[in-house]
């Protein structure tokens, strides 16, 4: 992993933790950054972004993986 690639992943982390309480993991594979949440212990999210959509905006990709975020909690423990 690049240098830059490295800061990019430790930014969308910290954004994350900021809005998400849980164990957040942030990795790059290959060309995508996969991103694991563990909220408690039977709820596992995560998400694989292509490398593309994360130069772009970081702040708008972090907003759209916390809605999505909460609808996936909202549909496993509320309905």
């Amino acid at each position: 992993m690049l240098r830059y690639e490295f800061v990019r992943c430790m930014k969308i982390r910290s954004q994350l933790a900021e809005r998400i309480n849980g164990r957040i993991f942030v990795g790059k594979n290959g060309d995508n950054v996969t991103i694991n949440i563990f909220g408690c212990p039977t709820c596992k999210y995560q998400v694989t972004l292509n490398n593309n959509i994360l130069q772009n905006d970081i702040d708008k990709t972090v907003n759209d993986i916390c809605e999505d975020y909460k609808k996936f909690i909202q549909n496993k423990f509320f309905i």
